[in-house]
């Protein structure tokens, strides 16, 4: 099994943590976001950089954005109350503003709160399943996950260590029996089969005696 990471390990689990925070709601400080934001940027590498925009992608004010939607002030200042995202400085991003101007458009079928509905909870599925990722990519980090080899590796291993014990219970049991009544005899009997499925589930180590027969 390959080390773990522990710098890796420190990593995803603060990721796990503010994913955490989002999905249950709880408000995360700048500072968080802007660490969040890189966090997603390294787990979605496909993706192109958020706070990366090109010339014309950002209105600087509420009146710009208003006049490139058709949309008033009021409903860009609704739209931003039922959480469109904005850049760290209030600006207004260009592919947001057509996302909410398609959702909330008069020929749109459904109402502003239906639309609310289902965009709130695409976003509560999206948290769940990074929040599952990022478990899942820490755990992995921290070697509870084996590679599909190494798992097949060591069961063949087990396979043939309990082979081994069993096969030499027929020079080590007769020693064991002798003089021994019916009912002590099937308890030291059923003691050595119970101790070789505990080596098989890894509940037991092997002893000595063990590994020399094995050599």
């Amino acid at each position: 099994m390959s080390m773990a990471d522990p710098v890796e390990i420190a990593k995803k689990t603060r990721h796990l943590t503010l994913l955490q925070k989002v999905k249950g709601g709880r408000t995360l400080t700048a500072s968080e976001i802007e660490e969040l934001g890189r966090y997603e940027k390294k787990s979605d590498k496909p993706k192109k950089d958020t706070h990366q925009f090109k010339d014309g992608e950002i209105f600087e004010t509420i009146a710009a954005a208003s006049e490139y939607t058709g949309k008033t002030e009021r409903t860009i200042r609704r739209w931003v109350a039922d959480g469109m995202a904005r850049t760290e400085n209030g600006g207004y991003i260009k592919a947001v503003l057509d996302q909410w101007n398609r959702d909330n458009s008069g020929g749109g079928s459904g109402s502003l709160f239906e639309h609310k509905q289902r965009k709130d909870a695409a976003d509560a599925e999206y948290r769940e399943i990074k929040s599952k990722l990022a478990q899942i990519e820490l755990a992995i980090a921290e070697g509870k996950y084996l590679p599909r080899e190494e798992v097949e590796r060591g069961r063949i291993e087990r396979i043939d260590t309990v082979k081994r014990i069993l096969l030499s219970l027929r020079m080590k049991l007769p020693p064991m029996l002798v003089h021994k009544g019916l009912a002590d005899m099937k308890n030291i009997i059923g003691e050595e089969v119970e101790r070789c499925i505990r080596i098989f589930a890894g509940q037991e180590d092997l002893t000595t005696e063990d590994t020399d027969k094995k050599n």
